[in-house]
């Protein structure tokens, strides 16, 4: 791929000094050549506000002898110094380091898991189609507890209390286990269920 030369780098002849053209970037003024940093001993870059030359060898030493961190060092160039690039890698490297480490740690969640959400969920749903009926029915049944005696009160209380408890974990089961057969059946279609994601 070829890509234009940013200003230009015109080396003196003799006693004469090297002349820096520079051309604008959104960093700043600077001197960058793709085609010279290919080649070994040619000024390939000069900063803004510098007029240091680098040619790829310096890149290189920057970079450790790594060439392929070397060439991001030299394509990010646009304005700061190569050292400056440099240290933008390492922390953007840094960063997605810890973004990486911070969802690693986070617990995948298990199939067991995915199903009491689910439940849970759809129990929140349902309760809140029908939270009037359920409403008018707990009404109901305080105007009829209103006309018992106290002892008559407490143990059908006790009665009722157990009931629910007994018939929710009925059907809290059976939900379970619908649930676990179609999401069984939904795996085995799309074929990425095994026996250990139980």
């Amino acid at each position: 791929m070829q890509y234009e030369p940013i200003g230009s780098y015109i080396y003196g002849a003799g006693v004469e000094e090297d002349q820096i053209e520079r051309g604008g970037t959104d960093r700043g003024w600077i001197f960058w050549d793709a085609d010279s940093f290919e080649r070994e001993n040619l000024i390939c870059y000069v900063a803004d506000c510098s007029d240091q030359g680098y040619t790829r060898k310096d890149f290189l030493e920057l970079a450790g002898g790594d060439e392929k961190l070397a060439r991001e060092i030299f394509f990010r160039c646009m304005g700061p110094t190569p050292q400056e690039c440099l240290r933008e890698i390492e922390q953007e490297r840094e960063k997605e380091k810890s973004t990486m480490e911070k969802e690693n740690k986070t617990p995948r969640e298990t199939s067991s898991e995915f199903r009491e959400r689910a439940i849970q969920e759809r129990i929140d749903v349902i309760l809140g189609e029908h939270l009037q009926e359920t409403d008018e029915y707990y009404k109901a049944g305080s105007r009829i507890m209103d006309g018992l005696d106290q002892e008559t009160t407490r143990k059908f209380e006790e009665f009722i209390s157990e009931y629910v408890t007994i018939s929710g974990k009925e059907y809290r089961m059976i939900y379970m286990g619908g649930l676990a057969d179609g999401l069984r059946l939904g795996a085995k279609v799309f074929g990425n269920w095994r026996p250990e994601d139980e």
